[in-house]
């Protein structure tokens, strides 16, 4: 997938959890590690090689 800034068309790198305890994330940016806690829905994006996360994610696991 590209990574062209999210506009209408472009793709970019999301995956998502349905209750992980720690999501690490290893870009070209460096390392990024994300707690959310068991039981807690999250999404993560990685934009320009920049690690996101967001939790309480509302989808379908």
């Amino acid at each position: 997938m590209g990574d062209t800034g999210g506009a209408a068309g472009n793709a970019y790198p999301i995956c998502q959890f349905t209750g992980p305890n720690v999501i690490k994330v290893e870009t070209s940016k460096g390392v990024t590690y994300f707690v959310p806690g068991v039981g807690q829905p999250a999404t993560v994006e990685v934009h320009h090689g920049v690690a996101h996360c967001v939790l309480a994610a509302n989808f379908k696991g």
